[in-house]
């Protein structure tokens, strides 16, 4: 039978009168659209089963109509959220820590300065007769170690000394001083002790001062003070490689930020892709903490070694400075003495003539 126009109108109307379409919003067969605010866990949606990715295969086959509630894409989402917090947590807890490697590279900065500060404060001067020795805090300590030998106790032998034994006093310095190169007696200090002139020792001998101390302070200067310069230099260089330091580390700062807002930006990621930026990022903290542990290594190796040299140099220096120095300025035949501060040894001029107090434990 041919369908007439007359009897499609018929089924259109049945169909609007007793079927519900989405389109109709009013009416009695009306299916409105639900409100965004009223969708809950209590509403499910239909749904076609297909037995394959309808995404990945264009010949998926529907396999049937199915009611989901909405509660369980919820559940979805509140997991791929729960992975991204825990992310943007771990996140927030890595720049805590780059900001704690930053601060502590800060500090070692600053152990840097002071030790090279405290490097530079040791110094040795001799201005005129008053020597000024400066400790690693900065505190200097002179002492004036100027004095004369009367020209009449200059002898140009041992013999002639022992000779004029009786003009003399107890106490008094006598000096041998020749321009011979080859006397073995030169540069000799003699004290004049309390035994009578023809006793056959009537002086103490003191030391011998054929230079003595110049060569020490010339080895001081040669094999000493480089010593301390090197050390000085190692601190800067330590220095400059903290201040390294600590650009690396505000550069993994502005990282930690940046993957902080990439992690931000990917809340709504699938499961899948939430996985695979965890195992990035688990292998990015890797690397940053080997990274950190071997610099932090090599700079506790460089500071140690450092510390050791500088000690070495400082234990060598003050071990030739164990005892009186002292040496013949030729211009005027002065007697000079370089004194340590473990020295208690008084030395004074009254009257133009040298005293020397010296206490002795008995």
């Amino acid at each position: 039978m041919a369908v007439t126009d007359e009897f499609k109108q018929d089924v259109l109307e049945v169909l609007d009168e007793y079927t519900a379409q989405l389109e109709n919003q009013t009416g009695t067969n009306a299916t409105p659209i639900m409100p965004a605010a009223d969708v809950d866990r209590t509403v499910s949606m239909p749904a076609v089963k297909f037995d394959a990715d309808p995404r990945e295969n264009s010949r998926a086959v529907p396999q049937g109509y199915y009611q989901i509630p909405v509660a369980d894409f919820f559940n979805r989402i509140d997991r791929a959220s729960a992975a991204v917090e825990q992310a943007t947590s771990d996140l927030e807890d890595l720049k805590g820590r780059t900001e704690q490697a930053r601060q502590e590279t800060i500090d070692a900065t600053g152990d840097a300065i002071a030790a090279t500060t405290a490097a530079t404060n040791v110094n040795a001067d001799l201005t005129g007769m008053t020597v000024t020795i400066t400790n690693r805090q900065g505190v200097s300590r002179s002492v004036n170690i100027g004095f004369e030998i009367l020209q009449e106790h200059v002898y140009p032998s041992i013999a002639e000394m022992n000779a004029d034994a009786a003009n003399v006093r107890a106490g008094e310095f006598c000096m041998i001083a020749t321009t011979d190169p080859t006397s073995p007696d030169n540069a000799q200090l003699w004290s004049r002790n309390s035994s009578e002139p023809d006793s056959g020792h009537p002086f103490t001998f003191l030391s011998d001062l054929d230079q003595a101390s110049s060569a020490a302070f010339a080895d001081w200067l040669e094999n000493y003070k480089p010593v301390i310069e090197g050390d000085h230099a190692r601190a800067e260089d330590d220095h400059t490689r903290a201040e390294g330091d600590h650009t690396r580390a505000e550069a993994d700062h502005a990282t930690a930020d940046s993957d902080h807002q990439t992690a931000t930006n990917d809340h709504q990621v699938s499961a899948r892709q939430q996985q695979t930026f965890e195992a990035d990022e688990a292998a990015r903290q890797q690397t940053f903490e080997t990274g950190e542990t071997r610099r932090q290594a090599d700079f506790d190796a460089n500071e140690a070694q450092r510390q050791a040299d500088f000690e070495n140099a400082e234990q060598d220096r003050i071990a030739a400075m164990t005892v009186t120095r002292c040496f013949v300025r030729l211009r005027d035949m002065h007697l000079v003495f370089v004194q340590p501060a473990s020295d208690s040894t008084q030395y004074k001029v009254r009257r133009g003539r040298l005293k020397i107090i010296t206490s002795y434990d008995v």
